[in-house]
Protein backbone atom coordinates (compact mmCIF):
# COMPACT_ATOMS: atom_id res chain seq x y z
CA UNK A 1 0.00 0.00 0.00
CA UNK A 2 1.97 3.52 -1.47
CA UNK A 3 1.36 6.70 0.95
CA UNK A 4 -0.55 9.27 -0.41
CA UNK A 5 -0.04 12.71 1.28
CA UNK A 6 -3.19 14.82 1.20
CA UNK A 7 -2.18 18.71 1.81
CA UNK A 8 -4.55 21.01 3.22
CA UNK A 9 -4.17 24.73 4.15
CA UNK A 10 -4.58 25.82 7.30
CA UNK A 11 -7.64 28.32 6.93
CA UNK A 12 -10.37 26.39 8.88
CA UNK A 13 -13.27 29.01 7.60
CA UNK A 14 -12.42 28.75 4.02
CA UNK A 15 -14.46 27.25 1.32
CA UNK A 16 -11.17 25.90 -0.46
CA UNK A 17 -10.22 24.28 2.88
CA UNK A 18 -13.88 22.60 3.32
CA UNK A 19 -13.37 21.24 -0.15
CA UNK A 20 -10.11 19.49 0.91
CA UNK A 21 -11.39 17.88 3.72
CA UNK A 22 -14.36 16.51 2.00
CA UNK A 23 -11.80 15.25 -0.39
CA UNK A 24 -9.70 13.69 1.83
CA UNK A 25 -12.53 11.37 3.67
CA UNK A 26 -13.56 10.39 0.42
CA UNK A 27 -9.54 8.97 -0.73
CA UNK A 28 -8.92 7.72 3.04
CA UNK A 29 -11.24 5.08 2.20
CA UNK A 30 -9.18 3.51 0.25
CA UNK A 31 -8.18 -0.19 -0.24
CA UNK A 32 -5.13 0.61 -2.18
CA UNK A 33 -3.13 3.57 -0.90
CA UNK A 34 -3.20 5.12 2.97
CA UNK A 35 -4.07 8.65 2.25
CA UNK A 36 -2.69 10.90 5.09
CA UNK A 37 -3.86 14.31 6.01
CA UNK A 38 -1.17 17.04 6.83
CA UNK A 39 -2.25 21.42 7.37
CA UNK A 40 1.56 22.87 7.15
CA UNK A 41 2.09 26.04 8.16
CA UNK A 42 5.65 26.56 6.06
CA UNK A 43 7.43 25.64 3.61
CA UNK A 44 10.10 23.93 5.75
CA UNK A 45 7.12 22.27 7.55
CA UNK A 46 5.65 20.94 4.49
CA UNK A 47 9.28 19.41 3.98
CA UNK A 48 9.52 17.61 7.40
CA UNK A 49 6.19 16.27 6.47
CA UNK A 50 7.16 15.05 3.42
CA UNK A 51 10.62 13.55 5.10
CA UNK A 52 8.59 12.03 7.31
CA UNK A 53 5.93 10.29 5.77
CA UNK A 54 7.86 9.00 2.56
CA UNK A 55 5.13 9.63 0.28
CA UNK A 56 4.99 7.61 -2.89
CA UNK A 57 2.46 11.21 -4.16
CA UNK A 58 1.30 14.51 -2.84
CA UNK A 59 -2.16 15.58 -3.47
CA UNK A 60 -2.33 19.50 -2.58
CA UNK A 61 -5.50 21.22 -2.59
CA UNK A 62 -3.31 23.95 -3.19
CA UNK A 63 -4.56 28.05 -3.82
CA UNK A 64 -2.69 31.03 -4.48
CA UNK A 65 -4.78 32.63 -1.18
CA UNK A 66 -4.56 30.13 1.29
CA UNK A 67 -1.72 28.52 1.00
CA UNK A 68 0.85 31.35 0.55
CA UNK A 69 3.71 29.69 1.07
CA UNK A 70 3.98 26.92 -1.19
CA UNK A 71 6.45 27.36 -4.17
CA UNK A 72 5.99 24.83 -7.08
CA UNK A 73 6.37 21.18 -6.24
CA UNK A 74 9.62 19.52 -6.22
CA UNK A 75 11.28 16.04 -5.42
CA UNK A 76 11.08 14.66 -8.82
CA UNK A 77 10.83 10.82 -8.03
CA UNK A 78 7.59 11.58 -6.11
CA UNK A 79 4.28 11.96 -8.40
CA UNK A 80 2.67 15.56 -7.30
CA UNK A 81 -1.26 15.79 -8.22
CA UNK A 82 -3.51 19.58 -7.79
CA UNK A 83 -7.08 19.94 -6.98
CA UNK A 84 -7.78 22.52 -9.38
CA UNK A 85 -9.83 25.76 -8.35
CA UNK A 86 -10.72 28.82 -9.69
CA UNK A 87 -7.73 30.84 -9.55
CA UNK A 88 -5.31 28.06 -9.83
CA UNK A 89 -5.18 28.50 -13.67
CA UNK A 90 -2.68 31.59 -13.55
CA UNK A 91 0.11 29.83 -11.83
CA UNK A 92 3.42 29.10 -12.55
CA UNK A 93 2.99 25.15 -10.86
CA UNK A 94 3.84 22.61 -13.00
CA UNK A 95 2.42 19.55 -11.10
CA UNK A 96 2.38 16.02 -12.98
CA UNK A 97 -1.25 16.16 -12.72
CA UNK A 98 -4.25 18.21 -12.13
CA UNK A 99 -7.17 17.01 -10.88
CA UNK A 100 -10.23 18.20 -11.96
CA UNK A 101 -14.23 17.43 -10.16
CA UNK A 102 -16.81 16.93 -12.48
CA UNK A 103 -20.29 17.41 -10.47
CA UNK A 104 -22.52 16.50 -12.87
CA UNK A 105 -21.36 12.81 -12.84
CA UNK A 106 -23.26 10.18 -10.68
CA UNK A 107 -21.93 8.64 -7.93
CA UNK A 108 -20.38 4.96 -8.22
CA UNK A 109 -19.99 2.67 -5.68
Amino acid sequence: MGNILFVNSIQKQCGVHSYGLRTFNILKKSEKYKFIYVEPESDADYQALVFQHQPDGIIYNFHPSTMTWFNGCRMGHIKHYILWHEGTEFTNLTPDYWLYVDSTSQETK
